[in-house]
């Protein structure tokens, strides 16, 4: 039976590497599923606070505050279901389900996509799941980008969920991507810069942040094989920045290959021709995690698709 929506919402305690950020900002983050002029009306309204007190947008959050957001009217968000897409299950049990999401297709629902996301796929394959967790991002745990495919995660439950959520944010899962980037990088390196948000004539754009500010973002990466100025690279991020990958292996001068953002046209254009590559090519090939339950440690890996495969192929680099 399906749990009606909670009229209050705490966060979990501010990390201190989050210390001193704007409290919409880190609203922003913690609550990534509501319209961000929502939250602005929120902080007007007085319906966010700490220890009862109402905090104002621009009030600075300190390391262990939780915030509590006041009758957000979570219930109104219902999820018709799609049954235009199949999901691929590459993993599940009675308390986690892992997806292999596909490329082009946004998570969750907002208001530029009200239909037809991964999340309406889930209203009919899993509609216990996605109406019992409605007031909890329907049950994913982590999200992906618009255009990378791979692994993702739902709770089953509130408690599965919770501790996934907790593992993800305690750092313990480890998530490994496979990128097509341009240029010929050295065999590792990391790349520890902290990454800022814009908004943009409309548009998200994540930079690195000038002057060491923004939010801390730290990405290991491998070159596992190279060949006529192109790598195939691995990135094990060790933080969940929106596009911190994208962001840090452009800075790195080596931009993924089909990266509309942060790549370069000529180069994507030139892979489009040469390769038959006709997105980006970043992958989630595999996520290591604690079992919610019995801790036990899960291995779930997504096979790369054939849109990605070919394409490797032709550059001459699908033997890595």
């Amino acid at each position: 039976m399906s749990r009606p929506p909670e009229p209050r919402r705490t966060s979990p305690p501010v990390d201190p590497h989050a210390a001193g950020q704007r409290a919409d900002r880190f609203v922003r983050r913690w609550r990534a599923d509501l319209p961000f002029a929502r939250i602005q009306r929120l902080f007007r309204e007085r319906r966010i606070t700490v220890d009862g007190r109402p905090l104002a947008a621009a009030d600075r959050v300190v390391a262990g505050d939780r915030l509590t957001i006041e009758d957000d009217h979570d219930g109104d968000r219902a999820v018709q279901p799609w049954d235009g897409l199949v999901l691929s299950r590459l993993w599940e049990d009675e308390h986690v389900l892992a997806i292999d999401k596909p490329a082009d297709l946004v998570v969750q629902p907002g208001p530029r996509h009200r239909s037809r996301t991964l999340v309406h796929a889930l209203a009919h394959s899993d509609p216990d799941i996605v109406d019992g967790l409605a007031h909890l991002d329907h049950g994913l745990a982590h999200r992906l980008d618009r255009g990378t495919s791979g692994v993702m995660l739902v709770g089953k439950h509130r408690d599965a969920l919770d501790e996934l959520r907790t593992a993800f944010r305690d750092r313990r899962v480890e998530k490994r991507y496979l990128a097509l980037v341009v240029g010929a990088p050295r065999p590792d390196w990391r790349i520890d810069a902290p990454l800022s948000r814009q908004r943009r004539r409309g548009r998200l754009v994540v930079e690195v942040a000038a002057g060491g500010r923004g939010e801390p973002a730290t990405t290991d990466f491998e070159r596992l094989a190279a060949a006529e100025g192109r790598a195939l690279v691995q990135a094990r991020p060790t933080t969940g920045r929106t596009h911190q990958i994208r962001v840090h292996l452009a800075a790195s001068r080596c931009p993924i290959l089909g990266d509309p953002d942060y790549g370069r046209a000529a180069d994507n254009e030139r892979a489009a021709h040469e390769l038959g590559l006709h997105r980006m090519f970043l992958h989630a090939a595999e996520i290591t995690f604690p079992h919610p339950v019995d801790g036990r440690r899960v291995v779930v890996r997504s096979p790369l698709p054939a849109d990605l495969a070919a394409p490797l192929a032709r550059a001459g680099l699908d033997d890595a």
